[in-house]
C-alpha cells in the first residue's frame, strides 16, 4: 500500500550526492512537479517528448498482492493520441518465468 501523500517527488527530495560533482536532488524542469495521474500532464509530456525527437514511451505494469498496479497511464493513454508508439513492461512481484517480459506495439 502506498502511504498517503507519497509521490515520486518524495524520493527526489531524499536524493543526496554520492560523489564530487553529483548534483542531487535535481529539480524538475519544464513541467515542474507534475502529477502523474493528471491526463493533461500526460499530453504535455508527449508534446515535450515530440519536441525533442522522442516518439514513444514505456509504461510499467506491476502485479502485487493479486492486483495490478500502475494501470491508469496505460488505460488513459492508449485510447488517445498518446498511443502512437508504446511498450508495456510487465514487472512480476518475484523472479521466475516471464520476469522482465516486454510487449511492444504501435497503434
Amino acid at each position: 500500500m502506498v502511504p498517503e501523500g507519497f509521490t515520486d517527488w518524495v524520493n527526489v527530495d531524499r536524493a543526496r550526492p554520492l560523489y564530487s560533482g553529483h548534483a542531487q536532488p535535481v529539480e524538475p524542469g519544464e513541467l515542474g512537479r507534475y502529477d502523474l495521474s493528471d491526463v493533461k500532464v500526460m499530453h504535455q509530456q508527449a508534446d515535450l517528448a515530440a519536441d525533442h525527437g522522442i516518439d514513444g514511451f514505456v509504461m510499467y505494469r506491476y502485479w502485487f498482492d493479486g492486483r495490478s498496479l500502475l494501470d491508469t497511464p496505460r488505460a488513459t493513454c492508449w485510447p488517445t493520441r498518446l498511443s502512437s508508439s508504446h511498450s508495456l513492461c510487465a514487472g512480476p512481484t518475484k523472479p521466475g518465468p516471464g520476469a522482465g517480459t516486454v510487449s511492444t506495439g504501435t497503434s
